[in-house]
């Protein structure tokens, strides 16, 4: 089962339908005969080294129109300085045997039009490729080996070879001071090709993607193979317009071989990919592959914000960087391994002694240091021998283990012995037996099938997991069609997948460890003489575990924690074969006899009349159950008990299982969370009163504050009796400070009422549509609203919500008045209202204004918190209006986001949840 929560960010497609990607997935992106327009591409070929293709631009950089150049030598195309670098390395690329790349900087003296330029060369597909760059900044200074960096960062020799997060983080903050991209990523790809972002170094401001997953369709098969050719592809304009390629001659005709541009630095993308990355509001990015022993391993991906182009130096030390960063990938594989190798060729050797020493299987494999599901990471295991099995740790119940070790059997259809099943429960489950509840339910199951006659398998157990993965946007969902043209999802926001019924798939060394402790068991044991030994060694083992927890230490003596051995008959009764001293202790029984048995027997009573055996047992396998009782000695206390099974044997005889319990005295833990929760609902009640109080003083001031307005309008207007402009001036005055007031003590009740969270808008069926044009309209009369360009995009058909009409018109006007204040005469401000993809609306305020500083933007929505800079701080206000809308749209379960650049704007986007919205083209009844 799996569930969703969506939080979309970005506006929806009208008129769109979802679609599946797999055509996608052929589309031939290397053939694409388009180019960047900031360079130019020709092609060379035959022995003359005549050019057959050349990018419709060359004009711009060589001054010769397509035409004169198209056919004609190479020499004849190129001015002499620039022919004279790039004929060395053509040469060089001719002469490597594997395909290869050469570059160099033209100095402006060689270039052909005074601007210095980067010219790459590349031969590919039986061509050769000259790709030309102008630069308009000098070639960057020459940076340290990231391959050194990286390595410093942990050290060399470090024993922290494994914190690959760190590593990411490092070389994500390093590729960022070299190119200065906005957003720096590290991405790894999983099994299945999905994509995750494990790190990040971000401008302030922009939304995190770190932890976020994408689906494999994100970037296709055939995007993937070219990343695994071209270390680096740069995008230096999104929003560029591409160029085409074009060809002379016989490269026209339809047999024609297509050029194939995999290593272009130059090669346009995809029109999908672009519009994916305009939907990310990205207009530049560079990517450079991670590639672990000849696979694709991850990226480092660079967005940003703005055009930007990178010189071939930059990119070849981001290509460094990501060496650097897969070698750091390299070794933390091989440290993993060898790690797990040595975990493993211990437990074998250790259990090939035991068993030749003579211990029998059961408690081999079941018990002590070395068990196999220690061996194999797993939570549980299990061996059967003809009728009879054993089981230790977490294990279905007898008969559903059957029906999985039936599943196995039947699953092994090339006769290797080894099965994994990896959802254990559809095979098992079918309500017959069901497991304890709260107990942990086994969901992967691995199998080594040693024999058939007799039946004898080995097998190991893992619990199904909670897995929460939070998808940049609906995984489900990726694009959409819109008549001919296929576009990528436009929301990228969390959207959260949980998934409670799979185990932690079966790692492929688990298969060879496996096989090698079969090998053992056939090795050192007659497994005909196995079947008929498991009982009595399984009851010979249970009683060995009983005599472990005797009272006076042993199996049970942990952590000064109170523990008992319980055994579970076949018949279906419990006793409790062994305690602990603490145990007793927490009991305080006082024993009738001196003997042994006479303790136990008191301790049974003891136990069996709190019930505990009978009602918390059974709940607190997996996970601690908390129970109250009552001691003689201590008063009232709370306990925490756990359960684990160490063994269970099913044979034709019955069920037998041995329990151990664990109780931890939480009486002190227990008691600070009740006083913690005595002392948050004080706070509330606080608040409360606070609300309560802030509601009648208001009630109190504004009566006052309106006859102070109202008599300062008569006297300013003359109805009160003649008055000189001295007194007008004075009136306005203080009506002008009557009106702050009053607004200052409005936008103090609903920060007061909103932010406590206990009072909730009052539901009314609103015209939002209607709402924001009233508010426009009330705006652009407003003083000095005339020095300003205003422009509104509200759509005429009625936009109904639910919500609290004039909490919301405060609001919305709260982000027009801000605009208006800080924006310089001759400004513009546009308002908008759209509808999001998923039935949300989103309320935008966008003006041309003074902008925020990346690092005040975390402190704007704080209640009497301004802008540190001159400019803002010395703006009328109480930094009351961005705290109260915050609360106000989350009150109503939507948020604000906000973009800002100093010295260019602001956006300020309210966004109102689908739930409170009501469809387009509907009417509320």
């Amino acid at each position: 089962m799996s569930a969703r929560e969506r939080d979309p960010m970005l506006p929806g497609g009208r008129g769109a339908e979802p679609m599946d990607l797999s055509e996608c997935e052929a589309e031939p992106i290397h053939l694409i005969d388009r180019i960047q327009p900031h360079g130019c591409l020709l092609v060379i070929g035959g022995e003359a080294d005549r050019v057959t293709h050349a990018s419709a631009n060359v004009k711009t950089v060589l001054g010769r129109p397509p035409d004169a150049v198209l056919g004609a030598p190479l020499a004849e195309s190129l001015p002499p300085g620039l022919l004279a670098l790039v004929q060395p390395l053509i040469a060089a690329v001719r002469a490597a045997r594997d395909p290869e790349t050469r570059s160099a900087h033209c100095p402006p003296e060689q270039a052909p039009d005074g601007r210095a330029c980067h010219v790459t060369v590349h031969r590919y597909a039986g061509r050769v490729i000259v790709e030309i760059e102008p630069d308009g900044t000098p070639v960057p200074r020459a940076s340290p080996d990231p391959r050194t960096r990286v390595t410093e960062q942990a050290g060399p020799g470090s024993p922290d070879v494994g914190a690959l997060h760190r590593i990411a983080d490092e070389t994500a903050r390093m590729v960022a001071d070299l190119t200065g991209y906005d957003r720096v990523m590290m991405y790894r790809f999983h099994p299945d090709w999905s994509g995750e972002v494990i790190a990040e170094l971000r401008q302030e401001g922009m939304e995190p993607y770190v932890g976020l997953r994408y689906p494999a369709s994100d970037i296709p098969s055939q995007a993937r193979a070219l990343y695994t050719l071209n270390l680096l592809r740069v995008i230096a304009d999104v929003a560029a317009d591409p160029v085409p390629v074009l060809a002379a001659g016989a490269e026209t005709d339809p047999g024609a071989e297509p050029l194939d541009l995999s290593l272009s630095v130059l090669r346009s993308v995809s029109n999908y990919h672009i519009v994916y990355l305009r939907n990310m509001g990205v207009r530049a990015t560079l990517v450079a592959s991670v590639m672990v022993d000849g696979v694709l391993w991850g990226m480092i991906a660079c967005h940003h914000r703005q055009p930007r182009w990178v010189s071939p130096s930059v990119r070849q030390a981001v290509i460094q960087a990501a060496e650097a960063f897969a070698d750091r990938v390299r070794a933390h594989r091989l440290y993993i391994e060898t790690r797990r190798n040595q975990i493993v060729d211990h437990g074998v050797a250790h259990l090939e002694s035991r068993l030749a020493a003579g211990e029998d299987p059961v408690a081999v494999l079941m018990t002590g240091s070395e068990r196999l599901q220690d061996i194999l990471e797993s939570d549980g295991a299990v061996l059967a021998m003809g009728d009879a099995l054993a089981t230790g740790g977490v294990a279905p119940s007898p008969a559903a283990t059957r029906r999985a070790l039936a599943a196995a059997l039947a699953a092994d259809d090339d006769g290797s012995g080894v099965v994994f099943v990896p959802d254990l429960r559809r095979v098992t489950a079918t309500g017959d037996d069901p497991e304890p509840r709260g107990a942990p339910v086994p969901s992967g199951f691995a199998a080594m099938i040693l024999s058939r006659a007799p039946l004898i398998v080995l097998g190991a157990f893992r619990v199904a997991e909670v897995r929460e993965v939070f998808w940049a946007g609906d995984p489900a969902r990726p694009a959409v069609r819109t008549g001919d043209t296929i576009s990528p999802r436009e929301s990228f926001a969390a959207w959260k997948e949980t998934h409670e019924d799979l185990a932690r798939d079966w790692e492929p060394w688990v298969r060879d460890a496996l096989v090698r402790c079969g090998e053992v068991l056939r090795r050192v044991l007659d497994p005909r003489n196995l079947s008929p030994s498991l009982p009595e060694a399984t009851d010979a083992l249970g009683s060995r575990l009983e005599a472990m927890a005797e009272v006076s230490g042993g199996l049970m003596s942990i952590g000064g924690e109170s523990g008992g051995l319980v055994v579970r008959e076949r018949d279906g009764t419990r006793r409790l074969a062994s305690i602990t001293h603490g145990f007793r202790d927490l009991f305080d029984v006082v024993s009738t006899g001196d003997d042994g048995e006479s303790l136990m027997a008191d301790h049974q009573a003891a136990v069996n009349s709190s019930q505990l055996l009978d009602r918390i047992l059974d709940r607190a396998f997996g996970a601690p159950v908390a129970c109250e009782f009552w001691s003689r000695a201590r008063g009232r206390r709370m306990i925490e008990v756990v359960a684990r099974t160490l063994l269970t044997l099913d044979d034709p005889g019955g069920t037998r299982r041995w329990d151990m319990i664990s109780l931890r005295d939480i009486t002190g833990a227990h008691r600070s969370h009740e006083a913690m929760t005595i002392a948050r609902q004080r706070a509330e009640a606080a608040s409360d009163l606070k609300t309560e109080f802030l509601a009648k003083i208001s009630h109190d001031l504004k009566t006052p504050l309106n006859a102070i307005v109202g008599f300062a309008d008569m006297i300013g207007s003359g109805v009160a009796g003649p008055a000189d402009d001295k007194v007008r001036e004075y009136a306005g005055i203080i009506g002008g400070a009557g009106q702050h007031l009053m607004k200052l003590i409005e936008d103090l009740l609903d920060l007061s009422r909103f932010d406590s969270g206990r009072n909730p808008p009052r539901d009314e069926v609103l015209d939002l549509a209607t709402i924001l044009r009233e508010c426009g309209a009330w705006i652009t009369v407003q003083p000095k609203a005339d020095r300003l360009a205003w422009s509104f995009d509200v759509p005429d058909p009625p936009v109904w919500i639910r919500g609290e009409r004039m909490a919301l018109k405060r609001a919305i006007l709260n982000l027009l008045g801000n605009a208006l204040k800080f924006t310089p005469p001759d400004g513009a401000v546009h308002l908008e209202l759209t509808r999001l993809d998923d039935g949300a609306v989103a309320v935008s305020v966008t003006d041309s204004g003074l902008g925020i500083p990346q690092e005040e933007l975390g402190d704007i929505f704080l209640p009497f918190r301004r802008g540190r800079s001159p400019s803002i701080a010395s703006r009328d206000g109480a930094g009351l209006g961005l705290a109260m809308v915050r609360a106000t749209v989350e009150s109503h379960g939507g948020r604000v986001d906000v973009l800002s650049t100093p010295g260019q704007g602001s956006t300020f986007r309210m966004v109102l949840p689908a739930g409170r919205v009501y469809p387009a083209g509907t009417h509320p009844d």
